[in-house]
């Protein structure tokens, strides 16, 4: 192999690994900032869930913020310790869609995996 091939295969493997970091970086930096302090019915913590989870999960959170007493809810998709999807809404812990108590916060849930799926 050539130098400048060499060369060129070393520029874009670190351009790859910058910007999966700055993606990262901005991931967790949005999530921060849109989640300052402790708020009502806020997740604790973030929790690591499926790729798919993930954007479902953004999908929800865009959805409860437009709904007027549901705007500082949070919606953290996580995965439970026997691999399953777990739902935390607050303190409150799901293993299913249907059995989140608030209508309109499962409706945000079913409407978000519905786009998501289009």
């Amino acid at each position: 192999m050539s130098n400048a091939a060499f060369v060129i295969l070393i520029v874009v493997g670190s351009v790859l690994l910058i910007a999966g970091l700055v993606l990262s970086w901005r991931r967790a930096s949005v999530r921060q900032a849109a989640a300052p302090g402790r708020r009502q019915g806020a997740v604790q913590e973030e929790s690591t869930a499926s790729p798919a989870s993930e954007a479902i999960e953004d999908l929800v959170n865009e959805r409860l913020a437009g709904i007027p007493g549901l705007s500082e809810t949070r919606v953290d998709f996580a995965t439970a310790p026997d691999g399953s999807l777990e739902i935390r809404v607050g303190e409150e812990r799901y293993t299913a869609v249907d059995q989140i108590r608030d209508p309109r916060i499962r409706q945000a849930v079913e409407d978000a995996v519905a786009a998501f799926n289009k």
